[in-house]
């Protein structure tokens, strides 16, 4: 995977040094390093630097980040600090969170209980609910990087979690980040998400579009129908047809 800090390297003109490399995507890399003073682990997110001239994604970055550092929610990553590297390359940082991924819980359990899966889906939608409150969407901060790093022929988003009208190429809002909480939901309960059958990325985008959401129920016997109607209200094609805001989603959850 690219990156541009090595292990063991301080970041150019900062106080973090590199632990080690936590992944790539379309506009950077992120890493595990501490700060050499503090003597503290904290994540850092890095352009790559020949994106660095680009003044257009390092503004995409910098509103990301600004974004973010003015959530204060317990169910929402901190940013602690934010720059550019003496080499060139735009960072922020954030607090590290110990712990697994939700992906890796489902690796290794496969599929949770309803009350399990339910409780972090509200906390996923308490920290939704407190972003949406300030104007910020997940789906929209990733559909504004969205324009340029596709000039770069990178490929934007997953499939599996995009929404109908990301699939359409249309404008996105909170509502597309409540779909993609219906499927993070569904996928925890069913151990499987509702369009898995798909045979490709263009089949499962078809399947966004058009393709009918099959009952949760189907899935689960111990689904009510309550967290089912909840389930297929989320995943509702057109967005006018989906609960209005995550908080209302969350209230009922509980």
């Amino acid at each position: 995977m690219s990156r541009e800090f090595t292990d063991g390297q301080i970041v150019p003109g900062t106080r973090y040094r590199v632990l080690g490399h936590l992944g790539s995507g379309g506009m950077g890399s992120v890493y595990l390093v501490e700060h050499t003073e503090l003597g503290k682990e904290f994540v850092l997110k890095a352009l790559f630097r020949e994106l660095a001239g680009r003044k257009d994604l390092v503004a995409r970055l910098r509103q990301e980040w600004r974004s973010l550092a003015r959530l204060n929610h317990p169910n929402i990553v901190n940013v602690t600090d934010a720059g550019t590297s003496d080499n060139g390359a735009p960072f922020y940082v954030m607090e590290r969170v110990a712990g697994e991924t939700l992906g890796q819980l489902l690796e290794r359990e496969h599929a949770l209980s309803v009350p399990r899966a339910i409780g972090i889906a509200a906390a996923v939608l308490d920290g939704l609910s407190a972003a949406h409150e300030i104007g910020i969407g997940v789906a929209k901060l990733a559909d504004q990087s969205a324009e340029v790093i596709t000039a770069r022929g990178v490929a934007i988003g997953t499939p599996r979690y995009m929404s109908p009208e990301q699939a359409r190429g249309q404008a996105v809002d909170a509502r597309t980040d409540l779909y993609a909480v219906g499927l993070v939901l569904f996928e925890s309960i069913a151990g499987e998400g509702p369009f898995d059958a798909a045979r490709d990325a263009n089949e499962l985008l078809i399947a966004h579009l058009s393709k009918p959401v099959p009952r949760l129920s189907s899935f689960h016997r111990g689904v009510s129908a309550e967290l089912d109607d909840i389930v297929m209200s989320l995943l509702a094609k057109d967005p006018n047809a989906r609960p209005k805001t995550a908080r209302d989603v969350a209230a009922v959850g509980r």
